[in-house]
């Protein structure tokens, strides 16, 4: 197959000239194989906009997530705020559980410091 074209490049006149132009008997039609558009608007490529979108670049990477960082820490509370309606029954829970040993613990201190008082 190569053999007949690079034979019908040479014998035809149009397709040697279009060999000779763009490097390929079949003409510019084929170089366009590797020609593509970029899928954007129009007035994004155009020159005279380029200011505009660097600006526009910068608020969206620069100042977007300097809000975005200032609102979350605005918005920061206790530990308990955090934790979902789900954890908050078991978060009470072991609250109460702890303040239920502090006070064990605190009449046990008492009771052997009854024991142990001389006075009695």
């Amino acid at each position: 197959m190569g053999i007949a074209k690079a034979y019908g490049t040479l014998t035809d006149e149009t397709k040697f000239n279009n060999w000779l132009e763009y490097g390929n008997p079949d003409g510019p039609l084929s170089s366009r194989a590797f020609d593509f558009d970029i899928a954007m608007p129009s007035w994004l490529l155009d020159k005279k906009n380029q200011l505009y979108l660097l600006f526009s670049c910068c608020i969206g990477l620069v100042l977007l997530p300097i809000c975005a960082i200032a609102r979350a820490d605005s918005t920061t509370g206790t530990d308990e705020d955090y934790i979902n309606e789900v954890d908050r029954y078991e978060y009470r829970w072991l609250k109460k559980e702890a303040e239920k040993a502090e006070k064990k613990r605190k009449r046990e201190e008492e009771e052997e410091a009854y024991r142990n008082d001389p006075k009695i």
